[in-house]
């Protein structure tokens, strides 16, 4: 495994800062104490604070729209499209949970151009899932999905659980077990899932 650059420790550094204490909260100073370097060393690696955040948030918008996009592209049924879905941002958030959960809170934080760049990404995100699993009401009927715009509105807490469980839980297919808990956490919530369907959309 290649070793990681220090601006790839520092982006990990800063992802976790983010996470614990806040995008605001968090200084340059506190990044530098964090990956042992003067605070004036930090900026041969990174422009600004701001710029972090940038790369971070666009990098796992990419993740995650890429993904779904090569989902929906493929000749799999409504149904099995629907589980890789589920999937894909499971194995996301579970396998950088660090970086997916400061982007997914920090994101506002973004300056422009760079937050009408990232609301762009995240309407062509939203936009295709609904049309494509909606071919074929058998499968949300299923999954007991009243409306196909909540299809992913359970995995958020669906992956937390994982992450607590086991790191392995991320190489693992979705079981009826997990997609018993999906719909459960769908029901539970009600018309409030709207509101935190994606990952990406909270």
């Amino acid at each position: 495994m290649p070793k990681a650059s220090k601006r790839e420790i520092i982006l990990t550094a800063a992802a976790k800062l983010f996470r614990d204490r806040g995008y605001q909260a968090t200084s340059m100073r506190d990044l530098a104490e964090a990956v042992e370097l003067k605070a004036s060393s930090l900026y041969n690696h990174i422009g600004s604070k701001e710029e972090i955040l940038k790369e971070i948030c666009m990098a796992n918008a990419d993740k995650f729209s890429d993904g779904m996009q090569k989902i929906l592209n493929t000749d799999d049924k409504p149904l099995e499209k629907i589980e890789a879905l589920i999937n894909l941002h499971i194995l996301i958030a579970v396998n950088d949970y660090t970086s997916v959960t400061s982007f997914n809170d920090e994101w506002r934080h973004l300056g422009e151009p760079a937050l009408s760049i990232f609301k762009e990404k995240r309407k062509n995100y939203e936009q295709p899932t609904p049309q494509k699993v909606h071919e074929h009401p058998q499968a949300m009927k299923r999954f007991c999905f009243d409306n196909a715009t909540m299809v992913c509105s359970p995995i958020t807490p669906v992956a937390k659980n994982a992450r607590k469980k086991s790191p392995k839980a991320a190489r693992t297919p979705l079981t009826n077990t997990t997609r018993d808990n999906a719909t459960t956490s769908n029901r539970s919530k009600g018309n409030n899932t709207r509101r935190n369907r994606t990952l990406f959309l909270r």
